[in-house]
Order: C-alpha cells, then sequence, then structure tokens
C-alpha cells in the first residue's frame, strides 16, 4: 500500500514505490465518476484497465483526463509512442491479471447485489500504470454518482466484498502464472 490515509500521493511516486519493493503486481484502486450529473444514471459498473494504448473514446478519454498532470502538452501519438515502449509480455500478463481481478469482483459482489454492472476490462495509457516494472492494473469499484452504485461503495459489507474479490483475483492469476 502507498498510504493508509486520505493523502494525496504523486502519480510517478506510487509506481517509485512498488518498483523498489520489487512486488510482483501493481493494483490502483478507485471509485469512478460519471463526467456529468445528467449522465449520472447511465454510468455504471465495475471497470478494469490494463496499460496499453487506449483503444476506444471513452477509454482515451478517461485516460488524457488522469494524465493531464503527467503529459501536459504531450499530444496523443507522443504519448502514445513512449507507452509503446513498454514490454509486449507486461502488457499481456496485465491483461490476464485484470480479468481475474475483474471475474471475481463480479462474482462476489453479485453474490449479494446481482445487478452489478460489468464494465469490462479496456485498455488504457494511465499514467499510473507506466512506470511500474510488473504487470500492472487500474481498478474502478464502480460510479459514486450512480444513484444505487454509490449507495453499495459506501457500504462497508459491499466494500468488503470487492476486495475479497480483488485478493481472489490476484491469488488466481498468481497461482496460474507459476
Amino acid at each position: 500500500m502507498t498510504r493508509y490515509k486520505d493523502t494525496f500521493v504523486r502519480l510517478p511516486k506510487r509506481t517509485e514505490f512498488a518498483n523498489k519493493k520489487k512486488a510482483d503486481i501493481f493494483i490502483s484502486i478507485h471509485a469512478n465518476a460519471a463526467p456529468s450529473k445528467k449522465r449520472a444514471p447511465y454510468f455504471r459498473g465495475i471497470e478494469v484497465y490494463y496499460l496499453s494504448p487506449a483503444q476506444t473514446k471513452r477509454a482515451k478519454a478517461a485516460a488524457e483526463k488522469e494524465n493531464s498532470v503527467m503529459l501536459k502538452g504531450k499530444d496523443y501519438y507522443t504519448t502514445n509512442a513512449y507507452i509503446s515502449l513498454i514490454s509486449r509480455e507486461k502488457i499481456v500478463e496485465s491483461h490476464k491479471l485484470g480479468l481475474d481481478v475483474q471475474h471475481r469482483m463480479l462474482r462476489n459482489a453479485r453474490k449479494h447485489y446481482p445487478k452489478v454492472g460489468n464494465g469490462g476490462v479496456k485498455r488504457a495509457n494511465f499514467w499510473v500504470l507506466v512506470g511500474a516494472q510488473m504487470p500492472a492494473i487500474l481498478v474502478e469499484t464502480g460510479y459514486i454518482t450512480h444513484k444505487t452504485e454509490g449507495k453499495h461503495l459506501m457500504n462497508s459489507n459491499y466494500q468488503k466484498l470487492l476486495a475479497k474479490g480483488i485478493a481472489e483475483g490476484i491469488e488466481r492469476y498468481l497461482k496460474n502464472k507459476r
């Protein structure tokens, strides 16, 4: 863990910490938000991103917003050129990790909350994942701006189900990697 209380840690410091500890994997955990109050009812679901040049318009927009601090003034092509330097193996392993974590989070959450949305496992070039020297994913646990999902995210039982899903996904990934 990079911190135990609600304080901001600069993006490069997060992966720097993981690299210094020689971590086997890197997971950045977040709660998502819709782009506007008007559109909040339409955005829901657990999403997992792994490092790769973004493919969808929405993933590109999310990555652009996340990266604005680190890549200020850099265009899309410069950003993707930099990210393409990341090894293919790390991208493949990050994708596998993302699939395992997503699957287990949904499985656990849906035991008690059957309508939990599946936002999918997606490619994105989030800066927070770029510096990691190990397989890395960014987990969006749901949308705090969605009426129902926001309530779930504040519920400690729901949080425990998601945490258990993340842990089980990690365990499954590491077991299959051997």
